[in-house]
C-alpha cells in the first residue's frame, strides 16, 4: 500500500479511495497473485493452512466482478487479529458498498465457501431491493442455497 500522504499536523491524512474505502496502514489488502503473497509467518500456522487450502481449491481472483483482496492483522505477539477476504461491489449506484467474510467462515462448503457467499452478495447488489441502495444491499442476507448456487456458477461444487 503506498504511503498516505501527510496533512499540516504531519499526521497521515485519511483519503478515501474511489470507491470511498478508507485505508489502514497496516493491513494488507492487494490483489492475489499467489495466494502465499500477502502471508505473514508471524501469523501462525492457521492463516498458512487456509492459504493453502484456498490455493489448491481453485478459487478465481475474482467473483462476481470484483477482485478477491485478502486482508490480515496480526499483533504485536505474532497472533492473528482478524483474517478475511473482501470484495467491492461494482454498482454504480452503490458508495462504499463492499463486503467481507473472516477465513473462520467455512463451516459447510471449505474455504471455497467464501468466495461463494461474497459471489452471491455481489450477485444480490444488482437485483431488487438492493439494485438501487447500497446501505440495503450491505445488510443483504445470504442463504446457505445462494451460496450453494454460487458455487456451482464458479464450478467449485
Amino acid at each position: 500500500m503506498d504511503a498516505m500522504p501527510a496533512n499540516a499536523e504531519g499526521d497521515a491524512a485519511a483519503v478515501a479511495d474511489e470507491d470511498g474505502f478508507m485505508p489502514q496502514a497496516d493491513v494488507v489488502a492487494e490483489p492475489l497473485t499467489d495466494p502465499f503473497a500477502a502471508y505473514n509467518p508471524a501469523a501462525g500456522s492457521s492463516l498458512r493452512e487456509h492459504m493453502r487450502q484456498w490455493a489448491s481449491a481453485g478459487i478465481p481472483k475474482s467473483v462476481g466482478g470484483s477482485l478477491l483482496e485478502f486482508e490480515h492483522r496480526a499483533r504485536t505477539d505474532g497472533s492473528i487479529q482478524y483474517a478475511r477476504w473482501r470484495v467491492r461491489c461494482k454498482n454504480p449506484r452503490h458508495r462504499n458498498c463492499g463486503k467481507s467474510r473472516t477465513i473462520g467462515s467455512t463451516t459447510t462448503f471449505g474455504v471455497a465457501e467464501i468466495a461463494g457467499y461474497l459471489h452471491a452478495w455481489l450477485l444480490a447488489g444488482n437485483e431488487p431491493p438492493y439494485l438501487d441502495d447500497g446501505f440495503l444491499h450491505r445488510l443483504a442476507v445470504v442463504t446457505s442455497e445462494d451460496v450453494q448456487n454460487s458455487l456451482t456458477e464458479l464450478g467449485l461444487r
